[in-house]
């Protein structure tokens, strides 16, 4: 079977004339050579929105004060019998300074937007108070990690979880 583009040579009831008939055909000839390309370039538009996100295992936190940390990540892999995550021996996927969006609006006397409750203590996503202090290493907290782009261009990643909180 061929196919053989329409050239029209009268238009359609109402505006439509030969030459927008004609438009239409040649417009989507365009698109249909260049989609390759005119994909690629919608992914250019909208790559600063969350391009990666993959589950991760929390294994350290730093204090950046007011109750906000800076978190050190590694990937993880769940296994079909839904067993506890095992770390991946990979590389790829594991990260320094990640951040928890939800701390963002802590600032001492405000934690995750509420007040903070009197004599209480916040600890790191996945930390464990022992002895009088949380622990800022080997975290239990599985989060799942995005990977998006700060303003300035480069690497952020995040996660959104509660802090834990001990109440006096």
């Amino acid at each position: 079977m061929s196919y053989q583009t329409p050239i029209f040579e009268s238009g359609l009831f109402g505006k439509a004339n030969r030459f927008v008939c004609n438009g239409w055909t040649q417009s989507a000839q365009a698109v249909a050579a260049n989609a390759e390309g005119l994909e690629w370039a919608q992914r250019q538009v909208v790559q600063g929105s969350v391009p990666e996100r993959w589950l991760a295992k929390l294994t350290a936190a730093t204090s950046i004060g007011a109750d906000r940390w800076t978190y050190t990540f590694e990937p993880v892999a769940i296994s079909s019998s839904n067993a506890p995550a095992a770390l991946l021996t990979s590389t790829w996927g594991a990260g320094t300074g990640a951040i928890n969006i939800r701390e963002l609006r802590n600032d001492g006397s405000q934690v995750d937007g509420s007040p903070k409750p009197s004599g209480s203590s916040i600890g790191p996503v996945g930390s464990v108070y022992a002895s009088g202090a949380w622990t800022t290493s080997s975290l239990a907290g599985y989060v799942e990690i995005h990977l998006d782009y700060n303003t300035s261009g480069g690497v952020l990643f995040w996660f959104s979880e509660p802090n834990p909180v001990r109440c006096a």
